[in-house]
């Protein structure tokens, strides 16, 4: 009480009541009511009273309890309608502050702040999904192939937030490379994919699917890994008639258990009869093939095969070596054994090349022997046309290259051969295109 035109103070939640008496007895009465606000707002509003009634809906159209790692939208409602910008201010935990955002089943519990940008009041609301117990099956569609390594995959399960693969290095039951075999402990994965680098190592591999809470499937069925055999092309092809027909020889390639060869009889780039070609395919163990005919004319390549049936590329196309011509003579072959200083040496032991073979202007001839210092280093090529004609004949090094220049002879098939001393170690035909 009192009668002044300002009062210093009043009482939290208290009444005031103000009454003014001006003149000819007028008279004024208010009352002001003075409540605390701990929670003000803009504009005199106190949010302490304000009710938001907040509510978060997912607009998913699949169970996110299967596919946890999937994102989903979820928007806001106030009073059961949605609410967005410029009206409302959004804060989520995830740093997004949209009116939606989205979220997968690994990313819950999420929280969001709302904020009314005309009272200036705030109220926030935290969504999760509660899945019940966890129900996953094991991985299937296990995969294994090579790019810069060994790349791993398999489906995706649902409910799965991880994985686990576990390996078995040297498995006797997929690799057989008799190593000593060891496992590992299981590793966990984000995804449906794992790299192992390198192409040479042999595995088999499991991998198991692990919930959110926990929970783990049962391992998957095993799948082998063993490198892919790699495997170059046969080089160093070689023909020489032996007796009973015409040896065909190549250098062994690693890793393969056999080797294929495409004979082609009558091939007119090697044969100057007009009979019609035909095609013959084998396979072989070894390094070697007879053909039982001395006189058969044909080209042929060769392919080296893997065990697990992978193929080299085809080698390039070899003449036969039948049909030798002795010049003004019979057909003859060279003798497995020449005489020289008192002593024998095995024809089979001199190893010739030409290269290439059919030729266009040059041809590279090498004759390789491992030969004392007693032996002479020096051989004889005769290159013979069809008709036993002499066209070329030159001393040649031995255990080195010896390129005989071609532009001089026109196109077709020739014979050279090649001599040590004055005796006849290898003969073959020479196309020249």
């Amino acid at each position: 009480p009192g009668n002044n035109n300002a009062i210093s103070y009043v009482y939290p939640d208290s009444a005031v009541i103000v009454t003014v008496a001006g003149p000819d007895t007028c008279l004024w009465t208010e009352t002001f009511l003075f409540e605390c606000c701990d929670d003000p707002g803009l504009n005199g509003v106190c949010c302490d009273t304000v009710t938001f009634n907040l509510d978060v809906d997912s607009l998913c159209t699949f169970d996110p309890c299967e596919h946890p790692n999937t994102q989903f939208p979820i928007i806001v409602l106030r009073d059961g309608v949605q609410i967005g910008t410029p009206d409302y201010s959004f804060a989520w935990s995830n740093g997004t502050n949209g009116s939606a955002t989205s979220v997968s089943l690994n990313d819950l519990p999420i929280t969001v702040v709302v904020t009314d940008n005309k009272t200036g009041c705030s109220d926030s609301i935290t969504y999760s999904i509660n899945c019940g117990p966890c129900v996953i099956k094991a991985p299937e569609n296990l995969k294994c192939f090579y790019q810069r390594g060994q790349n791993l995959s398999w489906s995706s399960v649902p409910n799965a937030v991880s994985y686990q693969i576990s390996f078995s290095y040297n498995d006797p039951k997929c690799c057989g490379n008799g190593q000593i075999g060891f496992s590992t402990l299981p590793e966990t994965v984000n995804d449906t994919t794992y790299y192992v680098s390198g192409t040479n190592q042999c595995f088999s591999w499991w991998v198991r699917a692990v919930c959110a809470d926990g929970t783990v499937s049962a391992w998957s069925k095993a799948c082998s890994c063993a490198p892919r055999c790699i495997i170059s092309t046969p080089t160093n092809l070689s023909c020489r008639v032996v007796k009973g027909g015409q040896q065909l020889t190549w250098d062994a390639v690693f890793n393969a258990s056999s080797y294929d060869i495409y004979i082609e009889n009558n091939d007119p780039d090697c044969c100057g009869n007009s009979q019609r070609p035909s095609v013959t395919t084998l396979s072989v163990l070894s390094n070697s093939y007879t053909v039982s005919s001395t006189s058969a004319c044909f080209s042929w390549k060769v392919r080296a095969r893997c065990s697990d049936g992978t193929l080299s590329a085809w080698s390039s196309k070899k003449c036969s070596c039948g049909l030798v011509i002795q010049p003004g003579g019979p057909i003859i072959t060279p003798a497995t054994k020449i005489s020289v200083n008192g002593g024998s040496l095995n024809v089979e032991d001199f190893t010739v090349t030409t290269v290439p073979n059919p030729a266009d202007e040059f041809v590279d001839v090498t004759v390789n022997y491992e030969m004392d210092a007693a032996l002479q280093a020096q051989g004889r090529i005769v290159i013979s046309d069809m008709a036993s004609h002499e066209v070329y004949n030159s001393a040649i090094s031995l255990n080195t290259n010896n390129r005989i220049d071609l532009k001089e002879l026109t196109s077709g098939i020739y014979v050279y051969r090649i001599f040590y001393g004055d005796q006849l170690i290898h003969t073959e035909k020479l196309v020249i295109k």
